[in-house]
């Protein structure tokens, strides 16, 4: 799929936007008329769980669409297909959804717009059909791991903080600076816990552990870890609005402190206007902004032109990542941010 550019692909992602209501609702009507069993067996739940569904499919449609590159949803249909599987669900109500979607944008578009939006679910239901593995973007981008990296993820699923700590430790031993501890053992360990958790291997409660634990074992290791010289350097970082996913934010912010830059870390789900008026207040050079799902992509788009609009010459660079941005090549340049970085040894990279 070739890129889009705007107004182009905004034009069509507002009309998908706006009429993604009314598709969940008429295709979880036709999955329910064509199968009349479903209601008998899930009841009203379920045909509000397969509507919640159907949003998430059309929230990484817009996604792609908008980044013009079928990648992310095509990724995605990968993804959600092995964890159907998992939980005992065909795949063959996958490729009904996507069949169904097609059908209702096919009489609610233009021919044109239908066209485009047509060819990414084509992207989709060719992957889905292919029985290829996942294997997201994001995972490519990783480097390769530490050794202590698998001894960390046992420690993990085993719910021990000390042993996670001691993993860490140890790594930081072989003269490993605290980023690269982050990204060669800490990142890794955690994608794989969020691997064993969609596809129903690990439970919620050992997911939130993982993450508990994690946030511990950063913070210890960050007051083990060697400062460079300060650069009289500042920057912001702060997770969009809806992101509440800030443990990757953090492994960032952190690297650029022991970098030698002065920090603010905003956290997670952090307001627009609160977000403009601490830069305006604290002047710093570099503000990053973290987006984690398909519907953050858009908003992060109208906070950078928002950003650039009030603050003038005084705005800051603008980094943007998180595993949103790490799903399409060059999906940062949809949102008309000025850097990205995939993990935070980059992210200090490109500033340096």
């Amino acid at each position: 799929m070739g890129q889009i550019v705007f107004p182009a692909a905004s034009q069509v992602v507002e009309q998908l936007d706006a009429l993604s209501s009314d598709a969940a609702d008429e295709v979880t009507r036709r999955i329910y008329e064509n199968h009349p069993g479903l209601y008998q067996r899930f009841g009203e739940k379920g045909k509000s769980t397969c509507r919640e569904d159907l949003l998430h499919h059309l929230d990484y449609l817009s996604s792609a669409l908008y980044a013009g590159d079928s990648a992310p949803f095509r990724e995605y249909v990968l993804w959600l297909s092995g964890v159907l599987e998992s939980r005992g669900v065909p795949s063959a109500h996958l490729k009904e959804s996507l069949q169904l979607l097609n059908d209702f944008f096919r009489s609610n578009l233009t021919a044109e717009r239908f066209t485009l939006l047509a060819e990414v679910l084509q992207n989709g239901a060719d992957a889905l059909a292919s029985n290829l593995p996942a294997s997201p973007r994001f995972l490519r981008l990783l480097p390769e791991p530490m050794g202590e990296s698998r001894d960390y993820l046992q420690a993990l699923l085993s719910g021990s903080r000390p042993a996670a700590l001691d993993a860490a430790l140890k790594s930081m031993q072989h003269e490993v600076s605290l980023t690269d501890v982050g990204v060669l053992v800490i990142q890794p360990a955690m994608y794989e816990i969020g691997s064993l958790w969609e596809t129903n291997r690990i439970t919620v409660a050992q997911e939130h552990m993982a993450t508990a634990i994690t946030q511990n074992v950063m913070a210890q290791t960050f007051a083990a870890a060697d400062f460079a010289q300060p650069l009289d350097r500042k920057a912001i970082f702060a997770c969009v609005p809806g992101n509440h996913h800030s443990l990757g934010l953090r492994m960032i912010s952190d690297a650029f402190e022991v970098s030698g830059w002065t920090v603010q870390f905003l956290g997670a789900d952090v307001p627009i206007s609160d977000l403009i008026t601490q830069i305006s207040h604290w002047q710093p050079e570099l503000v990053g902004l973290s987006l984690s799902l398909p519907g953050h992509i858009k908003l992060t788009r109208t906070i950078i032109e928002q950003l650039r609009a009030e603050l003038g010459a005084n705005c800051p660079a603008i980094l943007v990542g998180g595993l949103a941005t790490n799903q399409a090549d060059k999906l940062w340049k949809a949102v008309n941010a000025d850097l990205w970085a995939a993990n935070a040894r980059d992210a200090v990279k490109e500033m340096k």
